[in-house]
């Protein structure tokens, strides 16, 4: 393939992440802690509320408790425990579910943990008790208080959550007057003030939310806990950002302990696929989350290929291009890494025909050959074989896929 190259300037940008949002990328995704089955974060179907995929967690640790999405980290702290133990703060990779844990210090041990967000525009992360507001170091689990919440016009009065929407405007929820209203506030995060601004009605009257997360411009998502004799009603909820009327999702007993979205990976297609001699246009894709600090979670799949034809990811982190080659387009530029050499999987499929799937897990791969860095852009692009053609047209090119690396 030499002859096809040509000399780029390699182009690697730089930079920091952290959990918000970004131009053109396509729906945040929703992930939830503890619930039904306990130790185990899970990404959760926003169509059904049903659990699509997750890691579990063995006995050594406590159950975490409430979620929020900080510098590219899932972030927990462990519930209360019986016992006594102490709290601490689990981070957890978004990418392969790898989780640490530090102490949580700066806290009283029975100031139950209510609520923890982190706010995009300024990359704090918060947490709260029922009563208090505190900033927190992830990576040192040092709390600081910021202010007892106040300015309730209710005399009896706690929070229940808190939660950050992509413009930094902070809320929290927290039950008032004897009926358990859920009142709900506009939040100062300097001063822990809270202004009211309505309620929300929930069909039982009387309830406990554990966790809201704010889905970037959509509804409130809340984990519910119905405290009466209708247990159908505990689970996932959405709230409507404007009117506060709740829509039930699905029953989930017991409820996520804790919500929070983490953004869509950054990623975008580029270039024109190759139609082969089947009339297959190979399709590729990237799920997951592209990160040199994980062992795994980004997957590089090209779709519609010719079964059992042997193909290569080919990569590089050089400007996008579009050459001529073997009657397509080549689309990354020199210099390339490849991936090992793999026949595209049939599945059962027939025998020639367009059923075939060439994938790579990319962090691995990575993890393993190819070292880069957080916020290097990558662009990458399959090859393969076809028979079907004559040499030096013998070859099958799918369109490419340019992502930059997550921490």
């Amino acid at each position: 393939m030499n002859r096809y190259q040509v000399c780029a300037t390699v182009l690697i940008a730089v930079g920091g992440f952290i959990c918000e949002p970004a131009n053109g990328q396509t729906q945040s995704r929703l992930f939830g802690v503890g619930g039904p089955v306990g130790k185990r974060l899970e990404e959760i179907d926003m169509a059904t509320g049903g659990a699509l995929s997750g890691w579990s967690y063995g006995p050594a640790g406590v159950f975490d408790t409430r979620l929020a999405c900080h510098q590219g980290r899932f972030i927990a702290i462990n519930a209360v425990t019986s016992t006594g133990g102490p709290q601490r703060v689990a981070t957890f990779h978004p990418a392969d579910g790898v989780r640490s844990e530090v102490p949580l210090t700066g806290v009283a041990f029975l100031d139950a943990i209510r609520s923890l967000e982190s706010d995009p525009t300024t990359g704090t992360l918060y947490f709260a008790s029922k009563w208090v507001l505190y900033t927190l170091d992830q990576l040192t689990g040092q709390a600081t208080t910021v202010a007892p919440f106040n300015g309730s016009p209710y005399t009896w009065e706690w929070v229940h959550a808190i939660g950050i929407d992509d413009a930094g405007t902070a809320y929290a929820i927290g039950s008032h007057d004897g009926a358990l209203r859920t009142a709900v506030y506009r939040l100062e995060l300097s001063t822990a003030r809270l202004t009211w601004i309505g309620e929300i009605v929930m069909p039982a009257g009387s309830g406990d939310f554990f966790d809201i997360a704010i889905e970037p411009g959509g509804d409130w998502w809340a984990s519910y806990w119905d405290v009466g004799i209708v247990p159908a009603l505990r689970g996932l909820w959405r709230i409507d950002p404007v009117t506060f009327h709740p829509t039930f999702v699905r029953n989930i007993d017991r409820p996520y302990d804790g919500l929070a979205f983490l953004p869509p990976t950054q990623q975008v297609n580029y270039c024109t696929s190759k139609t082969d001699s089947l009339g297959c246009a190979p399709a590729i894709a990237g799920e997951g989350v592209p990160s040199p600090t994980a062992s795994s979670g980004y997957t590089i799949r090209a779709t519609n290929v010719r079964t059992g034809a042997p193909g290569a990811l080919h990569i590089s982190v050089g400007n996008r291009v579009a050459l001529p080659f073997a009657g397509g387009s080549l689309c990354v530029a020199a210099p390339l890494r490849r991936s090992p050499t793999a026949p595209a999987s049939s599945s059962g499929a027939p025998t020639p025909s367009c059923a075939g799937i060439w994938e790579l897990d990319f962090n691995t791969w990575m993890s393993q050959t190819t070292p880069l860095s957080p916020g290097v852009t990558v662009r990458a692009q399959w090859l393969g074989r076809d028979g079907g053609f004559a040499p030096p047209d013998n070859w099958s090119l799918s369109d490419a896929l340019e992502f930059t690396l997550r921490p």
